[in-house]
């Protein structure tokens, strides 16, 4: 037998050793018990975030997420934080996952990331039938080009900056479409799903009114990134292959026709 001091000492070690692996299932999310938290932007950039006060919809990043994360067994829990919070939460690891593109990032190595969920892409808009041929920045001379308050353009700049086109600002994209659709715009740089989005959701807006841009002005592919403060193990794989499965059986299909 063994001396009862060593037998005290091997059951505390046996104890410790039981209660760390214990803490380290309950902070890993291979434990499917362990929600994630997952940020969500406050004021919304439909349709793929919502704002909290829409109670309709949370948007196609975030439908996309729950839906792969339930199916590997994780819940989910949204919070809604304005941009700049949101990214630096996400780097201090107050919450685990944010949509986001890599191009939009200024330090995209602070993150994890998945691989491309669905592209952002960004056109012209034109009034029916005043559209115009697009193939390059050089096409906008002499043009009013709608803008958004705050926003970089950089394959615009130059024109920008030597007066070859004009750039006139809006606060937002529903205001670009009034500003165009009333003629103070020769066209606008605008999200393309953003803008079916709104004139979806508008009565007095018909798809007919517009056009857009064959030649996209910028595409980014939007992701999620994830807080390097956690430990995904193979999480962040199985949840690319689960998208991938999503796409093959339609689900994918299904959310994104909830928002065309």
């Amino acid at each position: 037998m063994l001396p009862a001091r060593i037998t005290q000492v091997l059951q505390a070690l046996l104890v410790c050793t039981f209660l760390l692996g214990s803490q380290a299932q309950a902070q890993s999310p291979s434990h499917p018990a362990d929600p994630i938290v997952m940020g969500s932007l406050d004021k919304g950039w439909p349709p793929y975030l919502f704002s909290q006060d829409d109670p309709r919809h949370l948007g196609i990043m975030v439908d996309i997420f729950i839906e792969a994360s339930t199916a590997l067994d994780f819940h989910v829990n949204i919070t809604w934080l304005p941009e700049k919070r949101a990214m630096l939460d996400l780097e201090q690891g107050q919450i685990d996952v944010y949509a986001k593109a890599k191009e939009w990032v200024p330090s995209p190595s602070l993150f994890l990331w998945s691989a491309p969920i669905i592209y952002s892409t960004d056109v012209l808009i034109f009034r029916a039938g005043e559209d115009f041929a697009f193939n390059s920045p050089k096409d906008l001379a002499g043009k009013t080009v709608g803008t958004v308050l705050g926003f970089r353009y950089p394959r615009l700049e130059k024109l920008f900056l030597s007066g070859t086109c004009t750039r006139m600002d809006a606060n937002n994209a529903r205001t670009q479409l009034k500003m165009l659709l009333s003629g103070r715009l020769d066209t606008a740089v605008v999200n393309q799903l953003v803008a079916q989005w709104l004139i979806r959701e508008d009565p007095s807006r018909s798809p007919s009114q517009v056009s857009f841009s064959l030649t996209p002005l910028d595409t980014a592919a939007y992701r999620y990134a994830f807080s390097m403060h956690r430990t995904w193990g193979t999480f962040i794989q199985d949840l690319d292959r689960e998208i991938e499965r999503m796409r093959c059986d339609g689900r994918m299909k299904t959310i994104l026709d909830r928002y065309r």
